[in-house]
Parts: C-alpha cells; structure tokens; sequence
C-alpha cells in the first residue's frame, strides 16, 4: 500500500490568504481555495492521512475547527502554533532507498488542485 502522510498549511494553501496575523483571521470571510475539496476527496479514497499546520495560536484552536468544519475541510490532526518561519521536514530513507519526505511549495492563494502525489 502506498500510504501517504499530507501535510497542509491553512493560510494561503487552502483558504484565502487576507494578510496580517492570525489575531484577525476571524475579520475575513472564509474563502475555500479551488479543487481543495476535490483534491481532499481524491486523497482520502487512496488512503492518505491528511494534517492540517498552521502557524495560528493555539487560543485560535476553537474558531478554527470551526472554520474548517463549516467549509468542509475533512483532516485527520491539526497542528497549531508552528510560527511563520520556514518548515523543515527531515526524515530518513528506508534500506531500499525509498525516499520517505519531500515538500511541495505552491503560490500564495493558488490552492492545491494542480498537485500531483
């Protein structure tokens, strides 16, 4: 099985991006990227595990959930209070030499219907 672990960003990868920091995220409509429901449905039939990142503190846990619930974006975890800096992956190669991580970095607001895995 070719089980795979998704992690997505909220901000800009799969709702609208308005700027500023997460202190004004509830001022702005909730605007669902394109193909993102699409693209979410396409990987949870092959199995994958989605988890949602964010760099929103953790007190925003709450109308968080709840903006991702009413836009109908299904996930599996939820990881808060990652900052805005950079994000690292590493993980190790299996023996056989199967790469277990890559990242994938999209437009700003471009959303995530052109990806491929």
């Amino acid at each position: 099985m070719n089980e795979k672990i998704i992690f997505l960003d909220i901000d800009g990868t799969i709702i609208k991006h308005h700027g500023g920091s997460s202190s004004n995220i509830h001022e702005h409509e909730t605007v669902v990227l394109p193909d993102i429901k699409k693209k979410l449905d396409e990987w949870e039939v092959k199995g994958y595990q989605i988890v949602i990142t964010t760099g929103r503190k953790e007190s925003f846990r709450k109308f968080t959930e709840d903006q991702l619930f009413k836009a109908g974006i299904a996930y599996d975890q939820l990881v808060m209070g990652l900052g805005n800096g950079e994000r690292v992956v590493i993980n190790d190669k299996k023996p056989n030499g199967t790469i277990t991580a890559r990242a994938i970095c999209i437009e700003r607001n471009e959303g995530i219907g052109g990806i491929e895995l």
